[in-house]
């Protein structure tokens, strides 16, 4: 992009006229405003000012896609990761992961690991339940014009592993080709 020019001299002869155009950055939403000064060898007036203004105004929310869909059951005891891909036409303020267990609703700030604020990768974890657990979970993404977006629910189950005790098998020492009966405790 060309670097703005500050001051610029045009010489305009008497009873014509010139068209200034000017250039305004419109990826990121806001109001913006200043002045163009027009100086001349006028003795009433050398100096006219001419204010301009615009709004760059965004309404279109960022786009969640390749949403982190968890369907297996999963180990309580460890933590679930969330991925998802995030963009939008401006840039992405911030992403949150809300995850519910057992109708408990909690957050997480989801972290931007690759790509840019345009569009990339955010990932957060879904912490242990450490006992069997119903989860749901939903990403909301806020642009720099707080345009928000909500995704659908995901929803998965805990659970703890079964522990397995008093493990005994006979023949102690068996032959080959010989049965071997296994019992255990499965909690």
């Amino acid at each position: 992009a060309p670097v703005p020019a500050r001051s610029i001299r045009i010489i305009v002869a008497p009873n014509s006229s010139f068209v200034l155009e000017t250039q305004l950055d419109t990826r990121l939403p806001g109001n913006f405003s200043g002045n163009v000064t027009i100086r001349s060898n006028d003795p009433i007036n050398p100096k006219l000012l001419i204010p301009a203004s615009a709004s760059i105004i965004d309404i279109s929310p960022p786009t969640v896609e390749n949403i982190t869909n968890i369907t297996a059951i999963v180990n309580a005891n460890k933590p679930v990761a969330i991925s998802a891909l995030i963009s939008d036409n401006s840039q992405v303020k911030n992403a949150t992961l809300f995850f519910e267990i057992n109708k408990i609703l909690n957050s997480a700030v989801m972290n931007l690991t690759s790509g840019n604020l345009s569009a990339g990768i955010y990932k957060s974890l879904i912490p242990p339940t450490s006992i069997p657990a119903n989860v749901s979970y939903f990403i909301e993404a806020i642009d720099a014009a707080n345009s928000k977006v909500r995704t659908q629910n995901f929803s998965f189950e805990t659970s703890t592993p079964p522990v397995i005790s008093n493990i005994s098998f006979t023949p102690k020492f068996p032959n080959i080709n010989q049965d071997i009966n296994v019992s255990a405790i499965v909690t």
